[in-house]
């Protein structure tokens, strides 16, 4: 834990080091609404950066390792969250299998795959799936905010729809 300036204790950041990005020199945050998303990451490397990254430039999320905490999250937060980040190797279920029972549950969800098989690959094995971006794993920090900036504006939905998102302030969900 840190000292603000009022005495008050702050939360250490999940891994420091990650706010940096060496190499690519200052990031602006997007100019875009902030964006609220479920991470669905069972590789804990790589979901611990997405997690920072999504944290930098200032989306609040959730996490999940595997489908079916991933469909509990949905069941609790769809109507908040702008889109999924899916890796398509999970250890419970696939991701494709995720997106479809999703898709039907959630008509409006967004996806963005994130997977190291290629997307002519992915179209062909599940052409049924639908997606807004697609991350080819191991992707730059530039491809992410890109695939962030492609996603159209959530329409408002209902008393529970709120210009002001937040899930936890960008903390993981607990396993």
């Amino acid at each position: 834990m840190n000292a603000s300036p009022q005495g008050q204790q702050s939360p250490e950041p999940l891994h420091p080091a990650l706010h940096h990005f060496p190499g690519i020199g200052p990031v602006a945050r997007p100019a875009i609404q902030s964006t609220s998303i479920l991470i669905v990451e069972d590789n804990e490397a790589c979901a611990a950066t997405l997690a920072c990254t999504l944290e930098f430039l200032g989306h609040p999320y959730r996490l999940a390792t595997t489908g079916e905490a991933a469909l509990q999250i949905l069941d609790q937060y769809h109507h908040r969250l702008h889109c999924v980040l899916l890796d398509l190797e999970l250890p419970d279920m696939s991701g494709a299998e995720l997106c479809r029972l999703s898709t039907l549950r959630w008509p409006g969800l967004r996806f963005i795959l994130c997977t190291g098989q290629d997307e002519v690959t992915i179209r062909e094995l599940h052409p049924h799936l639908c997606w807004m971006a697609f991350l080819h794993k191991p992707y730059a920090f530039a491809d992410l905010r890109a695939a962030l900036a492609t996603l159209p504006a959530r329409p408002q939905r209902g008393p529970r729809a709120s210009s002001n998102l937040s899930l936890t302030d960008g903390a993981p969900e607990a396993p």
